[in-house]
């Protein structure tokens, strides 16, 4: 195509595999030509075993071929192929991956939880002033997948929690199965299961803070709701009061009526029911007062995040943004100082920045170093004497929408390493069991910068306000303007430098400007 390209997004969910067409131009932007979809139940079984059954992969394989076909006739230039929750959980997935590679050509990429979750996210925030003026008042995204549900909270137009819960569709179809549960049972059963987790969410995250607005992200009910109005509100929008009407209105219904009424095959109908109970209960719990469901998928996500690092279309929404606020709420959660915190970033920051011709890493690898500046001292709230290791497992067990896992143990190794003695100063002793090492390297360039950064406030008095940061030759001059006492800080300097000399070959100093008087370490 002249004009742009078509691109290819696929979606191997737990519950269908799904295939969506797109023609990307500077122009136009992404536009959506084709969609198709094939029943697979991959995660009932893969839940409970932990394994995807042959049947299910000879068929995976098949559908990826034909999907192949369909690519071929549109003229499909490129494509990308994401497993979720199902293939996150399958024991033998690298195997499983190399075979549909090798008898499909397609590669199916595994998608952490927290860069699926980003994805559709991102589909939601790319509807631009729609999205912007939902957004106004706080908001709860909830994102509902086959194995779990994310609960997203915006406030004051900011991301600022985030948590994934074991309560998907195909979850708690197969606990309700278990517990022979009826369909009078169905409502009631679903609402005890839940309640612990929407509970422990409330009082962890909410507060004081009254959830105004439900944003839905699923392919169970939100389709249907994206395409019919219900009540008076339209393109997707609906109240409360309206939705849980819509609901009872459904349940009355005989099945086969029911799924002609949602415009479904009747055997999906049980999942939307479970979908549709699910967000019921959740909107009542979180006190919401209207519904959006903006009908996007994980392939339109997928396609929005290649059409924007393509710059076929620009996000007005600052993603990073969201990222950092995640990180100082997390911050604020574990009793950390934010002007501490802070102070410790930009010195941090400034000091990537003017070493920025000696590491040779960019954009991403400084927003991880400002993550990790923001949490470097969250582990003391669970141990003063194990610092290092408390706040590695706080950073790994919290998912911050926008960091794939990967990043996320890049900014917790670069955080426990900061923290270690002064006998673990040796690059050797910096070194992650990251399988890249490339990415081994990143953490030692950070920790060696936040490490800097660090000694500037071992005392946490904040003794300055602003450093001036300039690389001369072989010396890194950090110039401090106080006439406080320094001799602290110079001394841990000291002992930082040796790292930092290791990586970088070049040594930090420490000027202090008090008047006329000038003292270097």
């Amino acid at each position: 195509m002249q004009s742009g390209e078509i691109f290819a997004a696929i979606d191997a969910g737990s519950y269908e595999l799904a295939m969506k067409i797109f023609e990307f131009s500077k122009k136009r932007g992404v536009k959506e030509i084709d969609h198709i979809t094939h029943r697979i139940d991959l995660g009932t079984e893969t839940y409970a075993t932990g394994h995807i059954p042959e049947h299910h992969v000879q068929e995976l394989s098949q559908i990826l071929k034909e999907y192949r076909g369909i690519m071929k006739e549109y003229g499909v230039s490129a494509c990308r192929a994401c497993g979720t929750s199902a293939f996150r959980e399958t024991a033998d997935v690298d195997i499983v991956i190399n075979r549909l590679k090798s008898e499909t050509g397609i590669t199916v990429e595994i998608l952490s939880n927290s860069e699926q979750r980003f994805l559709n996210y991102k589909a939601v925030a790319l509807r631009g002033e729609e999205f912007d003026k939902v957004i106004e008042k706080p908001t709860a995204i909830l994102d509902l997948g086959g194995g779990s549900l994310q609960l997203s909270i915006f406030d004051n137009d900011k991301l600022v929690a985030t948590q994934n819960m074991r309560l998907g569709i195909l979850r708690m179809q197969r606990a309700l199965m278990t517990l022979n549960a009826s369909a009078t049972a169905l409502r009631p059963m679903l609402k005890e299961l839940t309640s612990s987790h929407i509970w422990g969410f409330k009082k962890m995250y909410l507060r004081e803070r009254r959830v105004r607005n439900l944003i839905l992200i699923d392919d169970y009910l939100a389709p249907y709701l994206n395409q019919h109005h219900i009540g008076k509100m339209k393109n997707g929008h609906t109240g409360y009061e309206d939705f849980a009407a819509f609901l009872e209105k459904a349940q009355k219904m005989p099945r086969l009526e029911a799924a002609e009424f949602l415009n479904i095959p009747v055997e999906r109908l049980p999942l939307v029911e479970i979908a549709a109970y699910l967000i019921e209960d959740i909107a009542q719990r979180l006190e919401a007062e209207s519904l959006w469901a903006p009908g996007v998928t994980l392939c339109d996500g997928i396609a929005f995040d290649v059409a924007e690092r393509k710059k076929y279309l620009r996000a007005a929404h600052d993603f990073d943004k969201d990222i950092i606020a995640c990180a100082q709420n997390m911050s604020k959660r574990y009793m950390g100082s934010r002007k501490r915190t802070e102070a410790v970033g930009k010195v941090a920051l400034s000091v990537f920045d003017a070493m920025k011709k000696m590491h040779g890493l960019g954009k991403r690898e400084r927003l991880l170093l400002q993550i990790a500046a923001l949490l470097n001292d969250c582990g003391k709230y669970i141990s003063m004497l194990n610092m290092a290791e408390s706040a590695y497992h706080i950073i790994m067990s919290t998912e911050m929408i926008g960091l794939s896992h990967r990043e996320r143990e890049i900014v917790a190794n670069v955080v426990r390493r900061t923290h270690r003695t002064e006998d673990d100063v040796a690059l050797v002793s910096y070194r992650a069991k990251m399988p890249d090492p490339e990415d081994n390297l990143i953490i030692a360039k950070l920790t060696a910068i936040l490490g800097v950064a660090r000694a500037l406030d071992r005392t946490h008095t904040l003794k300055f306000k602003d450093v001036d940061v300039r690389l001369r030759d072989d010396e890194l001059v950090l110039t401090v303007d106080s006439r406080q006492d320094f001799a602290i800080e110079r001394g841990m300097l000291v002992k930082r430098a040796e790292l930092f000399t290791e990586v970088y070959g070049v040594t930090p100093l420490l000027r202090q400007k008090t008047g006329k008087k000038r003292a270097e370490t």
